[in-house]
């Protein structure tokens, strides 16, 4: 149970830092109100999808999942082109995994060391 709430709670975080960073660079195309019940719906799908389907799909599926949706919520929100929006979501993606990478391979090299 406390996994699915992780997961809802993480998710969160994730869209919520990837709007932070889609403000900085791009307009936003709907009012404050109506933008924010967008995003915490999608928070919530996404979130639910990932608890559903987290044992069933393979990771590659769960990084194209990711990117997808990035995607789209940034085409959907805010006044851009189309490669920005591709690039800025992969931004996102990358930034936000990057650190998760490297922590496990300092604690595997530390584990290694002992």
């Amino acid at each position: 149970m406390s996994d699915y709430f992780l997961t809802y709670l993480w998710t969160w975080m994730e869209c919520f830092s990837a709007i932070l960073l889609f403000d900085a660079f791009s307009a936003r195309k709907m009012k404050r109100f109506r933008h924010w019940i967008i995003v915490t719906s999608l928070a919530f799908l996404e979130a639910t999808f990932l608890n559903i389907a987290s044992k069933a799909l393979p990771d590659y599926s769960k990084i194209l999942i990711a990117l997808v949706l990035y995607y789209f919520v940034h085409r959907i929100l805010y006044i851009s082109n189309r490669f920005f929006g591709l690039y800025i979501s992969i931004i996102i993606y990358a930034t936000k995994h990057y650190g998760q990478g490297h922590k496990r391979q300092t604690e595997k090299r530390a584990a290694d060391n002992k």
